[in-house]
């Protein structure tokens, strides 16, 4: 779960991981039996071209072959994903996605799956700076895994940094609004009645601030 800010230590040129990615991303789909057009392929020319940005658009599309990727290698490749998102000048556009993949079913390791996401959206949530909204992404990225695997343990002691959080993003009352209903949902499925609704009134709350702030409610 999110914790210190850490970097991920991996070593060559963006052009070297990124073709050394596009073949693993090729061999996990031929193994699929995915014979379609290879990344490694498509991505060739960008490379010559210096078109990072469309590189990382064919990679992170074709990213979600990783879910079907053995076990051992999952955490490896998906980290190197990440490491060469982040050296896009907006690596912002590319993150979403990656994390969607992470929020679905690991489906070649249906035990592990959910921890081996977590440690990869872990690390996505770690090494973004503080006040950077994709964090509010990840976050919610990482609750669907923990309400996918009913670990609302590993949630709980995060939920005394969510004020902090939500200052430092910005967020407004309707992603507010989304992201307690989610951590009651979470709570809700683990048998947290409790919690559940605690998180159920502060979304409710959110509601009340709008209709407080609206011009309806000032003027009318």
């Amino acid at each position: 779960m999110p914790g210190p800010s850490n970097t991920l230590l991996i070593e060559g040129s963006f052009e070297e991981l990124a073709d050394e990615l596009s073949h693993y991303l090729d061999e996990v789909k031929r193994k699929q039996g995915d014979t379609n057009t290879a990344i490694q392929t498509e991505i060739t020319p960008l490379l010559e071209q210096n078109q990072k940005d469309e590189v990382l658009k064919k990679l992170v599309t074709g990213s979600a072959v990783l879910n079907s990727a053995p076990e051992k290698e999952f955490i490896a490749a998906y980290n190197l994903l990440v490491h060469l998102v982040r050296q896009s000048s907006n690596p912002n556009i590319f993150l979403p996605r990656i994390c969607q993949n992470l929020s679905a079913p690991v489906t070649s390791s249906p035990t592990n799956g959910p921890g081996l996401a977590l440690s990869v959206l872990t690390t996505i949530f770690n090494i973004l700076p503080q006040d950077n909204d994709v964090r509010y992404h990840v976050f919610l990225a990482i609750l669907r895994v923990i309400r996918s695997s009913g670990s609302f343990e590993l949630l709980r002691p995060q939920l005394k940094n969510l004020d902090a959080w939500i200052t430092q993003w910005e967020t407004d009352e309707e992603d507010q609004r989304k992201l307690y209903l989610s951590i009651a949902e979470v709570a809700e499925e683990a048998s947290e009645e409790e919690q559940s609704y605690l998180y159920l009134l502060r979304a409710l709350r959110t509601i009340a601030s709008e209709d407080t702030s609206s011009p309806e409610a000032r003027f009318g």
